[in-house]
């Protein structure tokens, strides 16, 4: 923000030099990125009089001018300005002169007659956009004057860098509160008083807010016998400094305010107003507004307008509509002070590329109270500059007005975030130098702060304790290393069962990516995840459209890492991420924060040499890994299942994972229809796990056994069942069905084929069997074979093969 530091001076009673109220203001949190000096582009201007004024000889549209300035000195000068008139006061560029932009004036003949200089328009010395003729001097303008002291033009500016949390010191009042902070000085704020007419504002306009949730203040104000024309030069000058341009006095008088008071502001026609009326409402969808820079806006119903009785007429808080424009016929203006709902402002701008330094402040946050103050000052500008009769009162519809924050501070936290000794007088005073900060004494070393509500960033005590930093100084804190236990802190058992997991991967040759915990709709439904939208956590303010909610999955993102890598020719990849999810639950107050893990492979496992191709990575490759996590966590009693038809996998190739007969995650191929979306021309497997509840179960206890001292025998079992029986299944009931001396038992042949028959498939299992006591008997051996193939047969309909 553009601060000059002469308009400063009219708020505060400033004792410093501009270059040390920078530095000041940088130490207290209001940054200074630099200083302009303004007027030092101007040099050798000086105020004259046009004492003579004759046609040129040679020119019919020049005249000659003999003007004096200062000492009796005369120059002759030439210039085709229309307003030209003899004993007129004029600012005169002497030779030598420079004006802004770089501009050397210097002695030039014009048809025979030399011109010892020029005569200077406001346009000239950058003090308006555009002017029809020179600038025409009060009559007590002091002859001979530097035009820089005379016109005010020294001056500095100070360009401010502001953080988004302190949107109070988007105005000049705002930077002098904390001027008048810093050193020690009372704010002096502009005295508002005017007359008002007999008839009410309310006789003559009606206002209607529909939309409460999008507008919880809104105010007008009807001015009448307005005269629209050019603002004075003072104002003027103020609007520049700040990087505006002067329009005409009407629409200066709103940005002034907008500048002083951190209110924005709007000035309709109010002859243009069908029905005397102002209904605040959302828009029609496709209803299409004018807006002021000559752009047909189409609009949704998400926007919020300020509409007549047949149209909108403003684009709320954000630009006005071209059709109740303040023009030079504008004699009745219907004047509009409002508090806006920041996100509807936002989004509203951000969906027509539209941005105004009135939706800048509204995102921002203003201040509610400020509303009625605004549109007072305002009016009474417009009595003073435009001539203009201000009907009695204002239509104000505030239905909520907002709490009051009153924070309770106690000396010992202060003490005790800052690490410092301060005294309770020491703390008072610098609460009581903010302005309008109201303190209470609640005993020793206690008080209770009532906070100004220009102040929205400050709601707890700490928010207190940093003011309480800022003002005696960040560097007057002294430096001392924070108290620390003597027991260093250690990782929690499923902390550490995380880092395990994480160890593991990284020794499976896995990269651990980190991505954002911030989504959007876009990324889920690409994936046919909409399910997972519905208990989703939204942003109230999001920072873009594609950071809207908290992340209800990692899939997203980690696909959009492999895409991203894909794109760039890194096609064999092998990754994971453990984060966190975000979503309600039930009737929660606060979502549930569960640690999961996402898993993906793409391409080759195996790198391309000169005796192997490379093997493509597979759904068992995914699997092992998924084993492998449950194996390094010490869990058992994992069970997995076929996925069927679930997003985002290949129905035929994904698996649901099991722990304890609960769901823990699901993992697979990617689905075709998917891959060919994300352009993917090789294997792409992905998997997730909830694994919240197995870091925080308990691991089994380790037991031991003694050697064994007698012989097992391995026998081997072939069945025909139907393709729809897990092999799991299988492998259950053998353990079960084989009783204690079941030593082990793996899978290792699986067949399909005509062999077998149409919807069967071959399992071949190997059994260690073995009697802890005795070596067994072959009778006991087939017995336990026979009871299995019987015990299959029975409950799974297997069939043993020779």
């Amino acid at each position: 923000m553009r601060v000059s530091f002469e308009w400063l001076k009219d708020y505060v009673d400033i004792d410093v030099s501009p270059e040390e109220l920078a530095e000041k203001l940088t130490m207290a949190g209001l940054s200074v990125e630099g200083l302009e000096y303004v007027g030092d582009d101007i040099d050798k201007v000086v105020v004259g009089v046009i004492r003579e004024l004759k046609q040129h000889p040679n020119a019919d549209k020049l005249l000659v001018a003999e003007v004096e300035v200062g000492e009796g000195k005369k120059l002759t000068l030439i210039s085709g300005a229309p307003n030209q008139k003899e004993g007129a006061k004029v600012a005169v560029a002497l030779p030598g002169a420079v004006l802004p932009g770089g501009v050397k004036i210097e002695e030039v003949e014009f048809r025979g007659i030399t011109s010892q200089g020029m005569l200077c328009s406001e346009e000239e010395l950058g003090l308006a956009d555009h002017s029809a003729g020179i600038m025409i001097l009060p009559s007590d303008a002091p002859l001979g004057q530097d035009i820089r002291d005379y016109l005010g033009l020294r001056d500095v500016i100070l360009e401010v860098e502001l953080t988004a949390n302190r949107p109070d010191c988007y105005s000049m009042l705002g930077v002098a509160r904390e001027v008048a902070a810093i050193l020690g000085k009372k704010v002096k704020y502009p005295a508002i008083d005017y007359p008002e007419e007999d008839k009410a504002t309310t006789d003559v306009l009606k206002v209607e807010v529909v939309d409460e949730d999008l507008c919880p203040r809104y105010m007008a104000k009807v001015l009448t016998d307005v005269t629209v024309g050019e603002s004075p030069l003072w104002l003027k000058k103020r609007l520049i400094a700040a990087g505006m341009r002067p329009i005409n006095n009407v629409v200066d008088i709103t940005n002034y305010v907008l500048l002083e008071q951190n209110q924005p502001l709007h000035a309709f026609d109010y002859d243009k107003l069908t029905g005397g009326s102002l209904i605040i409402r959302r828009a029609d969808s496709g209803e299409e507004l004018m807006t002021l820079d000559d752009q047909n806006r189409s609009l949704n119903d998400e926007m919020l307008v300020i509409a007549d009785t047949k149209k909108p007429v403003c684009l709320a808080g954000v630009m006005g509509g071209a059709n109740s424009e303040v023009d030079q016929n504008t004699r009745t203006i219907a004047l509009e002070s409002a508090w806006f709902n920041p996100v509807s402002i936002r989004r509203t701008g951000r969906n027509l590329g539209l941005r105004s330094e009135a939706s800048a402040r509204f995102e921002r946050g203003i201040n509610p109270a400020n509303v009625p103050v605004a549109l007072d000052r305002a009016a009474q500008l417009m009595v003073e500059l435009c001539g203009a009769k201000a009907l009695k009162g204002a239509v104000d519809i505030y239905s909520n007005p907002e709490p009051e924050v009153v924070i309770d501070l106690d000396l010992d936290y202060v003490n005790g975030l800052l690490g410092t000794d301060l005294s309770a007088e020491r703390v008072e005073e610098v609460l009581t130098a903010l302005p309008e900060f109201e303190l209470t004494p609640q005993g020793a070393g206690k008080w209770r702060v009532k906070v100004p509500a220009y102040r929205r960033d400050i709601s707890v005590q700490a928010d207190l304790v940093e003011e309480v930093a800022r003002l005696i100084g960040y560097d007057s804190i002294p430096a001392t290393l924070p108290a620390a236990p003597e027991v260093v802190g250690l990782l929690s058992p499923a902390q550490q069962k995380v880092e395990k997991i994480r160890d593991v991967l990284v020794g499976a040759g896995l990269s651990e990516i980190s991505t954002y915990s911030l989504d959007n709709e876009r990324r889920y439904r690409r994936l046919n995840l909409d399910e997972l939208l519905e208990n989703k956590v939204d942003l109230v303010v999001p920072l873009s459209e594609d950071h809207r909610f908290m992340r209800t999955s990692l899939l997203p993102s980690i696909l959009e890492t492999l895409s991203f890598n894909y794109n760039r020719g890194h096609r064999d990849l092998s990754l994971f991420e453990l984060g966190r999810t975000y979503v309600f639950q039930d009737d929660e107050e606060l979502p549930v924060q569960d640690q999961h893990l996402a898993l993906a492979l793409m391409g080759r496992r195996d790198e391309e040499s000169w005796y192997s191709q490379g093997r493509e990575v597979d759904f068992y490759d995914l699997k092992g890994l998924v084993e492998l996590v449950f194996e390094e966590l010490g869990l058992t009693g994992v069970r997995y299942e076929p996925g069927g038809d679930t997003a985002p996998y290949h129905p035929g190739r994904n698996a649901a994972v099991y722990w304890q007969d609960q769901l823990v995650g699901r993992f697979g191929e990617l689905h075709p229809e998917i891959a060919k979306d994300f352009d993917f021309a090789v294997p792409v497997l992905v998997g997730e796990l909830n694994v919240e509840k197995l870091v925080q179960a308990q691991k089994p206890a380790v037991s031991f056994r003694p050697l064994p001292k007698f012989p097992a025998s391995r026998k081997d079992i072939a069945v025909v069942v139907s393709e729809e029986v897990p092999a799991a299944a299988v492998q259950d009931k053998i353990r079960e069905l084989a009783g204690e001396f079941l030593e082990d038992l793996k899978l290792f042949d699986y067949f399909t084929g005509p062999q077998i028959g149409e919807g069967k498939k071959s399992l071949a299992f190997s059994m260690l069997i073995r009697h802890p006591g005795r070596t067994l008997t072959d009778q006991e051996i087939a017995s336990v074979i026979g009871r299995v193939a019987e015990g299959l047969k029975t409950s799974l309909g297997a069939v043993l093969r020779g």
